[in-house]
């Protein structure tokens, strides 16, 4: 017999299982918000996840577009350096970026910034159109990196940890049908 609690039971289970259908989620990894530079008739467009970067791995990504005509290029060689302020050293790595099958337009690494404060990008891109016709340039950007805030793990440990309790719970009623 199907109870009240089974019916609440089994539609917070398939609301959570359907709610990411109903509302558009963009995927983790997703950049939003791009900073751009204008390098004669390019444009380079650079942003990351998360979108203030953070101490720790982060991921870039990066496109290049002709200014007049918006096209996105392709088929690139794009390298990212990148260096910390206050460093001596300078160049602290340097990291090709490539692109994606799913998108090719747009070139993507990770990067694990190993401090918080102002860090300088710098991305050197190649365009080789054909054999005769090829660009070579660089841009700079800048960036603050911040701490990242501790909270966001915990909520997502403390929600998952609710779910598997949730879970266990319904499962434990449904294998130990208690007579009444």
């Amino acid at each position: 017999m199907i109870t009240s609690k089974t019916i609440i039971s089994l539609s917070f289970i398939f609301g959570f299982l359907f709610f990411p259908l109903l509302i558009p989620i963009e995927a983790n990894g997703s950049v939003k918000n791009y900073q751009e530079n204008q390098v004669g008739k390019f444009v380079v467009g650079l942003g990351s996840v998360p979108d203030q970067p953070t101490k720790g791995l982060n991921h870039f990504a990066l496109y290049v577009r002709q200014k007049e005509s918006q096209e996105k290029f392709q088929n690139l060689k794009v390298y990212l350096s990148a260096s910390m302020e206050n460093m001596n050293s300078g160049q602290t790595f340097k990291s090709e970026m490539n692109n994606t099958l799913f998108d090719p337009e747009y070139y993507e690494v990770d990067i694990s910034l190993d401090s918080e404060g102002k860090w300088f990008l710098l991305v050197d891109v190649l365009i080789n159109e054909n054999q005769l016709d090829s660009h070579n340039f660089s841009t700079l950007f800048e960036i603050n990196a911040v701490s990242p805030n501790p909270l966001n793990s915990f909520l997502t440990l403390a929600l998952l940890g609710f779910l598997v309790i949730f879970v266990l719970k319904y499962a434990s009623n449904i294998i130990f049908k208690r007579p009444k």
